[in-house]
């Protein structure tokens, strides 16, 4: 999926994936600088984490179906499997936040498995581009470019 030549699902996850690492770390961090304070930016982040996630998702997804490097697919499946799996794992965190102390260990929990799983399928999105390629317009990058042989 394009923008203006651009692959459009790269440029979605940049900010679901700084705002979904950042839930752990609000969440670790509120015993020191105040529970409430940080349980409110754990909270924005991982709802604008989730709406921004679900987009980025979306156009992996289309993305996916559109891949035309058979090669590529274990890996894409490997990548869209880990995001899915930790979009579901903030979001069950999501939906239980709030419910009181005794949840607060179940919840850290999912933030960190959907960190963990976030950070794994961001690796194998790189390497679905800089190993496979994928996305890359070869014709147009500069490495085909300076590759090429002088005209003349």
């Amino acid at each position: 999926m394009r923008l203006f030549g651009h692959p459009l699902h790269p440029a979605l996850v940049a900010f679901p994936l700084g705002l979904l690492l950042l839930v752990p770390v609000w969440d670790l961090a509120a015993p020191f600088i105040g529970a409430r304070d940080a349980a409110t930016v754990a909270y924005w982040c991982e709802l604008a984490g989730l709406i921004l996630g679900g987009l980025a998702a979306t156009a992996g997804l289309i993305d996916l179906v559109r891949l035309s490097k058979p090669a590529a697919m274990p890996t894409a499946l490997r990548h869209a499997g880990c995001a899915l799996l930790s979009l579901s794992s903030f979001g069950v965190a999501f939906a239980l936040r709030g419910h009181g102390d005794p949840l607060r260990a179940v919840v850290v929990g999912l933030d960190l498995l959907g960190a963990l799983a976030l950070a794994f399928a961001g690796w194998l999105g790189g390497h679905l581009v800089f190993h496979y390629s994928v996305g890359v317009d070869s014709a147009s990058s500069a490495d085909a470019k300076e590759a090429a042989p002088p005209a003349g």
